[in-house]
Formats: structure tokens, sequence, C-alpha cells
């Protein structure tokens, strides 16, 4: 074998255990989202790829990918912390009560 089809051969089989890991962590990270074990972001980090591509494969794979009412009232809170609005902060806490959920985490004593 000449030095340029070992190369070949080399990047072949570094190519090939490299889509091995990348198989197992998007697997791994789909069982741990499906679980509960891990929200849509950190399963997209688990992954190392984007939340847009998480999504999309989580899509091909039948499973369900909305937030939670709880997570969406997390982002309604972090929007009106970052830009201040009581208004989104009220709406928030209301929703919270409502659906029977535990405080703001920063809203706790």
């Amino acid at each position: 074998m000449n030095k340029c089809n070992a190369i070949l051969d080399a990047s072949f089989w570094i190519n090939a255990h490299h889509s091995g890991v990348v198989d197992h962590l998007l697997e791994r990270a789909c069982t741990l989202y499906q679980r509960g074990q891990l929200n849509l972001s950190g399963a997209a980090y688990y992954a190392r790829i984007g939340v847009e591509q998480m999504m999309r494969e989580l899509t091909r794979r039948g499973i369900e990918h909305s937030p939670s009412v709880e997570q969406f009232v997390d982002g309604l809170e972090t929007l009106a912390d970052l830009f201040d609005k009581d208004g989104l902060r009220a709406a928030a806490a209301e929703v919270r009560k409502q659906e029977g959920l535990q405080p703001h985490k920063d809203t706790q004593p």
C-alpha cells in the first residue's frame, strides 16, 4: 500500500469512528429527552448539534418536542427579566398559579 492509500484508509476509519460517536450521542440525547431528563437545548448540546436540528431529529423519530407549560412560563419570566416588563411577570405568575406550578426560583424566599 502506498502512502496516499494508507492516508485515505486511515481517514476512512477516523471518519467512520467519528460518525459512530455522533450517532451514539444523538441516540442518547433523544432517549434522555424522551425520558424528560434533558430539555430541548440540553439534548441538542449533548448531541453537539443545534436546537433546530435536534427538533428535526425528534420529529423524524416521532418524539413530541413542544415545550411544557412550565418551560413556556420559564421563558416568559426570562423575557420579563430581560426587558424588565412587569406585565409579563404578572402573566407568568398567573399561569403558574392556574396550573399549580411551583413559584419561579427567583421569587422564592
